[in-house]
């Protein structure tokens, strides 16, 4: 007798007799519950019952909502690009296994924790009912996205984990594959709004949709007004849309997955090809001779770190674009349209540019080190007259080659912003210009303390991990993670307790303790 999908009959089964899977939903469940808690210390006292559990339910649901969409890089990633590296994936189709069988094995024994930590989430996400404000269709919508949100982040690793081979291309990826639909293209939308209103230009409403539909977090924000006869048809358009393309990315990468393994022969023009592409990624012969007698009179680790010539400058070059484009336009519209539209969004470009540098440092930091240690190369690394101090100062070398001028740029970005915000003009208090000048000065600070942080931590948990596909999520963890949720208690503690808020400047001051603590 032939099973149907004996992987996944096979997972479930080892799944369940595993404690983490018990441990796993009920820290989610108890997490769920601190948030809860919290939440509604910050929020007694200043709402009805109607509005406290209207901001328990917005806050609860989106707190759910981004740990579906990180469910992908978490546990999905890496699972087929593992198998790809070990050599292992090609003896499962030695069987009469199909693509769709492995597939869907890969696909439970990955999700089974995040499925579980889901479900403990959800009657948790449904206290608020009681409290008014919320009705039971918000909650059943809100629901239904949570889990379209999680399938779609599992299926979207999934489908990038065919493809890649390295673990870290897996997770970046992924992130980006899941960014892409949920984040950026409703940015898209906006950007043709703010076109139409700046330039008067008339933009089709279909258009609009095509950039909104596919997106989860579209569904997801009409999940609490999609009582509305006019929001309905759009949500639930945006509900099939997300499903239909999670179903496709399956059904997509169950295809490739029995071809993926192979390794295909390299032709003597894709030889040459590749050759020509090392070496301008390097500046051709001569700059490659230079640099790398240049970087070995300094230090060897240094040089072993940058000798992809390319990867020391790819951040430089991905944020001077956008920050070009971001000062013509507020010279460009500059005035009372600059604060109308410009402002807000110079908000969420710095903020955006903070994160991204912060998370690709926690990713740079432990890049080599976490590779090396893995393949052994490490301790061959030890074996050389070099001491530790030198290994680990060449890697801190190489870590400010490649930051130095992304982080200048990010600097100048921010001081730009904030001589834009203080000679517009405008009838701004004195304390409100003093508040933004503390954020702007107090997040440019906190930007270089947290990256000094990342490249030593990096290192440490590079060295001493024991699996790897969770380095960068225990540095981002220890050195960006848990200060803020000492400053959310902090400030719920403040606000439900003492009926006090710290306001902009003592919040600027808890961040900024906290982040050196």
């Amino acid at each position: 007798m032939i099973h149907f999908l004996p992987i996944v009959e096979r997972e479930l089964r080892v799944a369940s007799r595993k404690a983490v899977t018990f441990w796993s939903r009920f820290g989610a469940a108890l997490i769920a519950i601190g948030i809860f808690v919290f939440t509604c210390l910050s929020t007694a006292g200043a709402n009805t019952a109607q509005g406290a559990g209207s901001d328990l339910f917005e806050t609860l649901r989106w707190i759910a909502f981004l740990y579906c969409l990180s469910a992908g890089p978490r546990l999905t990633a890496d699972c087929i690009s593992e198998e790809k590296r070990e050599g292992t994936l090609g003896l499962l189709f030695l069987t009469d296994l199909r693509g769709y069988d492995v597939l869907a094995g890969k696909l439970v024994s990955s999700s089974v924790h995040g499925v579980y930590s889901l479900l403990a989430m959800l009657p948790v996400l449904g206290i608020p009912l009681l409290l008014g404000g919320v009705t039971a269709g918000d909650f059943w919508r809100s629901a239904l996205t949570l889990v379209g949100a999680l399938a779609f982040s599992l299926v979207s690793g999934l489908f990038v984990s065919v493809r890649a081979r390295s673990q870290r291309g897996a997770a970046a990826g992924t992130s980006f594959l899941i960014l892409l639909f949920t984040a950026l293209l409703p940015v898209g939308a906006g950007l043709l709004k703010l076109m139409e209103e700046l330039r008067r230009i008339p933009v089709p409403e279909p258009l609009y949709l095509l950039f909104l539909i596919p997106s989860p977090g579209y569904a997801h924000f009409l999940a609490s007004n999609a009582g509305n006869l006019k929001q309905a048809p759009l949500f639930w358009a945006s509900v099939g849309t997300t499903w239909a393309l999670t179903v496709g990315l399956f059904l997509l990468s169950a295809s490739m997955l029995p071809r993926c393994w192979q390794d295909a022969p390299v032709t003597k023009s894709e030889r040459s090809w590749l050759r020509r592409l090392v070496l301008w990624m390097n500046g051709g012969t001569s700059g490659l001779g230079a640099f790398r007698a240049k970087t070995l009179e300094t230090n060897p680790v240094m040089w072993l770190a940058l000798r992809h010539r390319l990867r020391a400058n790819s951040i430089s070059c991905g944020i001077a674009p956008f920050l070009a484009a971001w000062v013509w336009c507020c010279w460009k519209f500059r005035g009372d349209r600059f604060d109308d539209y410009l402002w807000p969004w110079s908000i969420v470009i710095a903020v955006s540019l903070h994160l991204v540098l912060k998370w690709t440092a926690a990713l740079e930091s432990s890049r080599m080190l976490s590779r090396d240690v893995r393949s052994g190369a490490f301790e061959l690394v030890l074996s050389t007259p070099l001491s530790v101090r030198e290994i680990l100062n060449g890697q801190l070398l190489a870590l400010k080659r490649q930051f130095f001028f992304p982080t200048l740029m990010v600097l100048i970005f921010d001081l730009t912003m904030f001589g834009f915000y203080a000679f517009r003009g405008g009838e701004a208090e004195f304390r409100e210009r003093l508040e933004i000048a503390a954020l702007i000065f107090g997040g440019m600070l906190m930007l270089v303390f947290d990256l000094w942080t990342l490249f030593w931590v990096g290192m440490w948990v590079a060295i001493s991990a024991a699996r790897a596909n969770r380095v960068t999520g225990d540095i981002i963890g220890r050195v960006l993670f848990w200060p803020w949720i000492a400053l959310y208690l902090t400030a719920a503690i403040f606000g439900g307790l003492f009926q006090r808020s710290l306001g902009v400047l003592g919040s600027l001051t808890e961040w900024f303790v906290y982040g050196c603590v």
